[in-house]
């Protein structure tokens, strides 16, 4: 960080002793700058100058409170001085006093200082004081004032992402990284910024870059391995954790982040280790008390569970992921004491942060309509009928299976996946990332799904190919040979793309009593995207769900699909003669393996809330489970009755 010791005289003219030991600062001589300061200053203990130069001296020493006395007495002494007022704002903010440090810089620039520098530190201590909006008005100014200067880009990327300006923070970050893209600090904020941002994979990208270039910094790595954790890449997010963890000195968060990692991989015991050895670093780490509370459910230790979880209450410094996964886990621990006012009320509060959460905030809540009512507009029965249905080629369809959310779908994955035939593909977005692939293919712009006319029957295979060649872009040579099984509950929506580029796909329908569907989407602590935001509250729920299946029903009306109904009571009631029954749709034999899918799953990521459920294998405490809030689903009850009289879930059955 570079001083002014103050001005040269011109040359030319006779060197007073304050000029000479200017020049002994400038040129790194500070014992005899010292020397001389010293000497001067007992003969003139109120000269502002010699004051000044003597801060500079200590600062450059790293002295800072020597530095910060010498500035505030030549501040006293010379309170127009704005050259000693920066100097003063300085050491203040050096030394943590960041009011002291911001009074300094406006009264620098209230005297005509224009360094940026002034606006840089004055902006650092707004954001140190919590002031982001009046950090990033000071950065901005301090970047106009040196647009090519990487720090001050950097600050204002972390000011403007205090603010809430999410966005444009990424925006000024991708500014500074092309100031110097080998600088890893630069890439490590891009990085972390786009994770905020809800952007893992590029996150991730940018994250690893990081990592190669400081392979020093377990800090880079460990936000490497939660934007990997982010993206589903569980087993290279261990790998990372793993990493940053055998450096010395490792702070409790990276524990407690490895050992909630390793919780969700079904990796317990080495869970509870690593967040009890959090715990001796620091007894208060938020995460490690989660995990040790979640693992406490998982062994049915629910007032255990909750021991740990409630005296949390009124903590500020959860945080967002946290404050709503404590809720969740007492909602859950709750409900499995038979204590459901206060379970709902839990789950409640959960959804609570999650719609005041800055991620929820700029959401089109109403996107998620919007795509229903486009596609069925779009995809009519009299446009389908134009389609040719037997377009296939030599390589076998996928499968799709689709359902409302907590309908069964991931427990029906994980069973068939259990197959040796069968490859799943853990909700990959592979069906969106087909229609994204338009443009290139139809050589113009594509508007999905409203330009659906613009493919011809003779695009069909290179649409065909986009799609394999993104999952083998995922799962390599594991694909070969192999069934896949695309799922992804809402891509009901995508259902009449998939007749247009698969006709003869099968599809299948995961069905449930609509009233656990709409308990449990809102009984769920969800990643929040334009679907998921539809869950906080039950009546948004139990909208979501009429306009969805209402979708569903529509299209195995209209659409000629190929479609296999099963219901997930049936599955739990009798899992091989349910799976054999799919089984025989698709053209395959029931194998004794399917039987230990829990075991499988166990030792698999799985991206979706219910890897835990599903890795403790089939259980009954789910069915039924509407009857324990009554109360609380009577506001929509109306709303479901056509759905459980279609479906079958009337009170008669």
């Amino acid at each position: 960080m570079a001083f002014n010791p103050g001005f040269r005289k011109p040359k030319g003219l006779p060197q007073s002793p304050a000029d000479e030991i200017r020049g002994l600062i400038s040129a790194g001589r500070l014992d005899a700058a010292e020397k001389k300061l010293k000497l001067l200053r007992r003969t003139r203990p109120r000269d502002a100058d010699l004051l000044n130069m003597s801060g500079v001296v200590a600062l450059q020493r790293t002295d800072l409170k020597a530095a910060w006395a010498h500035f505030s007495k030549a501040a006293a002494l010379a309170p127009d001085r704005q050259d000693i007022l920066h100097h003063l704002g300085e050491a203040s903010r050096l030394t943590g006093q960041w009011d002291a440090a911001a009074t300094a810089y406006r009264q620098a620039l209230a005297k005509g200082a224009s360094k940026f520098t002034t606006w840089r530190g004055l902006g650092l201590a707004l954001l140190a004081l919590g002031d982001a909006t009046g950090a990033v008005t000071a950065l901005e100014k301090a970047s106009a004032g040196s647009p090519r200067d990487q720090i001050t880009l950097l600050k204002l990327a972390e000011a403007q992402a205090a603010a809430g300006e999410g966005q444009a923070a990424i925006s000024t970050a991708r500014q500074a990284l092309a100031l110097d893209p080998a600088s890893s600090a630069a890439r490590n904020n891009l990085g972390v910024l786009l994770l905020n941002g809800n952007f893992p994979e590029e996150a991730a990208d940018h994250l690893r870059q990081a990592t190669d270039l400081a392979p020093d910094r377990p800090d880079y790595r460990l936000n490497l391995a939660a934007a990997c954790r982010a993206a589903g890449l569980m087993e290279e997010a261990a790998g990372h954790y793993a990493e940053a963890i055998r450096q010395p000195e490792t702070p409790a968060s990276a524990l407690s982040a490895y050992a909630s990692l390793l919780e969700t991989l079904n990796r317990t015991e080495e869970a509870e280790d690593l967040a009890l050895q959090a715990l001796e670093i620091d007894p208060d780490d938020a995460a490690a008390l989660l995990t040790r509370a979640i693992l406490c459910r998982r062994g049915k230790q629910y007032q255990a569970a909750l021991d740990i979880l409630e005296p949390m209450e009124g903590r500020t410094d959860l945080g967002y992921e946290l404050a709503t996964s404590r809720y969740f886990e007492m909602g859950t621990n709750f409900d499995r004491l038979g204590r459901y006012d206060d379970a709902w009320l839990a789950f409640s509060r959960c959804n609570d942060i999650h719609d005041r959460s800055d991620i929820a905030h700029p959401m089109d809540r109403d996107a998620f309509f919007a795509d229903i009512r486009n596609a069925r507009d779009i995809f009519t029965g009299e446009r389908v009928s134009r389609w040719p249905v037997d377009i296939a080629d030599d390589q076998p369809a996928p499968v799709f299976l689709v359902g409302f959310p907590r309908s069964g779908t991931t427990l029906t994955e994980q069973i068939l996946a259990a197959h040796p035939s069968v490859l799943a593909t853990d909700e990959r977005e592979l069906v969106r990332g087909m229609a994204q692939a338009a443009s290139s293919i139809l050589g113009r712009d594509f508007a999905y799904p409203q330009d659906i006319d613009a493919i011809e029957d003779r695009h069909i295979p290179a649409f065909r190919q986009a799609y394999r060649d993104s999952a083998a872009a995922l799962f390599g040579e594991a694909i070969r040979g192999r069934l896949l099984l695309d799922k992804l509950p809402l891509n009901i929506v995508h259902l009449g793309f998939i007749r247009r580029i698969f006709p003869e796909a099968k599809i299948l329908v995961a069905l449930r009593d609509p009233r656990d569907v709409c308990l449990s989407a809102f009984c769920q602590n969800f990643q929040l995207n334009t679907a998921m935001i539809q869950f906080l509250t039950i009546e948004r729920t139990a909208e979501a769900y009429c306009a969805a299946m209402g979708l569903l029903l529509s299209f195995e009306k209209d659409l000629g699909l190929q479609t296999l109904r099963f219901r997930y009571e049936d599955v739990v009631a009798d899992l091989q003669g349910e799976a054999t029954r799919i089984l025989t749709f698709l053209g395959l034999d029931w194998t004794d393996e399917m039987q230990g899918f829990a075991q499988k799953s166990a030792g698999r990521a799985i991206s979706t809330p219910s890897a835990r459920d599903v890795a403790s294998g089939l259980y009954t405490r789910a069915l039924g489970r509407h009857v324990n809030y009554a109360a609380q689903l009577a506001p929509v009850a109306a709303d479901l009755a056509p759905f459980l009289r279609e479906l079958g879930y009337d009170d008669g059955n």
